[in-house]
Parts: C-alpha cells; structure tokens; sequence
C-alpha cells in the first residue's frame, strides 16, 4: 500500500513543527506535536486491529496505547505514562493562556506561562 499521502503530511508537519521552535511558536509546535504523537498511537493501534476513531482524544488514544498494545513489554506502561504526563502539562500551558489558574494579579503571569509552554515544548 502506497502511504504518499501520509509520508507528506508527516514530512510537513516535522517541518512546520522546527520551524514553530525555532521562531519561538510554542503554542504551535506544542498543538504540531500532539497531532503526529496522535497519529503514531492510532497507526499502533491499527496494527494491532483496534478500532479507533481518528477524532478520538489524546487522552483515549493513549489509554487504548496502554490496553492493548504488548502489554508484557515493560516500555509500553513507562511510554504511555510519559505521554500522560506530556498531555498534562501540553493542557495546562496551552489551557491557562486566558483562565486564570495562577493568581490574576500576579505580574509575573506572563513569564510563569512562557516558561510552561517552554517545558511542554
């Protein structure tokens, strides 16, 4: 089977993520990121004939990730507890931009965000 289409839109999205880092669009290379660790959880789950939807959440991707993929494997538990984490800190960066989480009458606000999206980038 012939993935040209899928190969391109990775090449894309790998390129267009560096090229966010670079320039310093945490928020895009965060949400870049996210989509192609969610394509390698549903290509993984494919291969292992689970049926998953493509607009399932990262949160359920990563769990149907933890159910059936080899669960003897003790690097299967360690990756999707890494991911669980990721998606932690990718929520709390990218979700507190406008709530106010911390205190709204911090002046350091903007710093304490930057630095989030720095560690979730």
């Amino acid at each position: 089977m012939n993935m040209i289409g899928a190969h391109l839109r990775y090449r894309y999205a790998f390129g267009r993520m560096d090229e966010a880092m670079e320039k310093g669009w945490l928020m895009e290379a965060i949400t870049i990121q996210e989509s192609i660790l969610s394509g390698r959880l549903l290509s993984a789950l494919h291969c292992k004939e689970v049926s998953v939807n493509p607009r399932d959440s990262f949160h359920s991707l990563i769990e149907g990730f933890r159910k059936h993929v080899d669960t003897e494997d003790p690097h299967v538990e360690t990756l999707a507890v890494r991911l669980q984490e990721w998606r932690m800190k990718r929520n709390e960066s990218l979700h507190s931009i406008c709530r106010h989480i911390d205190d709204p009458y911090d002046e350091d606000t903007i710093n304490k965000l930057e630095h989030k999206l720095v560690e979730a980038a």
